[in-house]
């Protein structure tokens, strides 16, 4: 599968950096930039808008996924990437687009945790989602449903959405322990209803537990809705964390 990257602001001159061993944009800095460990006990948030960003108890593994638009699986580095929070509030030029966000969240990280990375092509064990093979259960979406996620008591229904919307929303909610890839060749659009757990309680309690492995659940409730979920290794762009600093320098 070819790795999904999100633009990461590559319109102005770029540069091989030393540091990283990466090619980062040099078209653009924050205004004024503060990083600091997060206090114990903090509500995580994130929000952001067109002058300003306010992160609060972030992992830097979740900022590097922000920054260089990869999956959460695609960061390889030591557990402090996780278990580590921080607290990022920046201020951001006139006119910054999401692209100018993302290439100045990379210049950041890259300069207070002195990050050190590279790149390379790694085989990752995933479920590769398909069609049941006789086509039962599945709910083909009519064009005038309008697109839409809710959660059921034990579960969640999806409304006219593609298959790579669904995926996308399995591995962010992480219902399971693996990442997701559409092998569907599907195009179209679907109704789909995954009922999880007898209770919404049973439901939060899985997820605050962590993922599920692919015997649960989530695999019975894909097939009855003409989905099946297949082991398969496959290659991925990795983002390896050479060397990165836990204590940020200068504000």
């Amino acid at each position: 599968m070819k790795l999904a990257m999100r633009p990461a602001g590559m319109l102005g001159i770029l540069a091989l950096s030393l540091q990283t061993g990466l090619i980062v944009a040099q078209n653009g800095e924050f205004d004024a930039a503060s990083v600091r460990h997060s206090v114990p006990g903090e509500t995580r948030s994130l929000k952001s808008d067109s002058s300003r960003l306010m992160y609060t108890n972030v992992s830097l593994r979740d900022y590097l996924i922000e920054a260089f638009g990869v999956r959460d699986f695609q960061v390889s580095g030591p557990d402090w990437l996780v278990l580590e929070r921080y607290d990022i509030t920046a201020t951001l030029p006139a006119s910054s687009s999401l692209e100018d966000r993302n290439t100045m969240l990379q210049k950041l990280l890259v300069s207070r945790f002195g990050i050190s990375m590279h790149r390379e092509n790694r085989d990752v064990l995933v479920y590769a989602l398909t069609l049941a093979r006789n086509g039962m259960g599945l709910h083909i979406s009519g064009d005038q449903v309008k697109s839409n996620m809710q959660t059921t008591d034990g579960g969640f229904s999806f409304s006219h959405l593609t298959v790579r919307q669904i995926v996308s929303y399995l591995t962010s909610l992480r219902l399971v322990d693996r990442p997701v890839v559409d092998q569907t060749a599907s195009n179209g659009a679907y109704d789909v209803v995954l009922q999880l757990y007898p209770t919404g309680q049973e439901l939060i309690a899985a997820m605050n537990n962590g993922a599920v492995a692919m015997g649960g659940p989530v695999a019975a409730a894909l097939k009855e809705n003409g989905f099946q979920l297949e082991l398969k290794k496959m290659p991925f762009e990795m983002l390896i964390i050479d060397r990165a600093q836990k204590v940020p320098v200068g504000n």
